[in-house]
């Protein structure tokens, strides 16, 4: 919202938007929180300093110029309070299973994994689990 009587040229308000779109194409708070830029943010680059952007279209093909990064990991997984965990498997093993796994001993474990139902499995060894939280120990999915 503008107060009345405030002016500012098209090509210093065209300037400014452009910046802010530059910052978050490169990263900046986006990187910190593992996101990525939507790919309609590259497509404005280009006219946004000059203003001649049109508005996307859901009729408009948009052409997506750059891959969809890969966001099979979140940095948190929320597991329901009343999730029950049983053993799938013992290490080097392949446990058959979709929801929420974790690698470990029963005091010592690895944060949990989710396991979409599209996979089905996942194999009980310490790469799948960011490492192996008790060396030395016999572990379980």
């Amino acid at each position: 919202m503008i107060r009345g009587g405030f002016f500012i040229d098209a090509e210093s308000y065209g300037e400014a938007l452009w910046k802010k779109l530059k910052d978050r194409t490169d990263g900046a708070l986006l990187d910190w929180t593992r996101q990525h830029a939507p790919p309609w943010d590259f497509m404005y680059l280009n006219c946004m300093k000059t203003l001649s952007c049109r508005p996307l279209d859901d009729a408009e093909v948009l052409p997506v110029l750059f891959p969809r990064p890969q966001q099979s990991k979140l940095p948190y997984v929320r597991v329901p309070k009343d999730a029950k965990f049983e053993v799938c498997a013992g290490e080097w093993e392949s446990c058959d299973c979709v929801g929420y796994v974790y690698f470990g001993t029963k005091t010592r474990r690895s944060p949990v994994v989710r396991v979409p139902a599209s996979e089905g499995k996942i194999e009980c060894k310490a790469d799948n689990f960011e490492g192996d939280p008790a060396v030395g120990d016999v572990k379980k999915c």
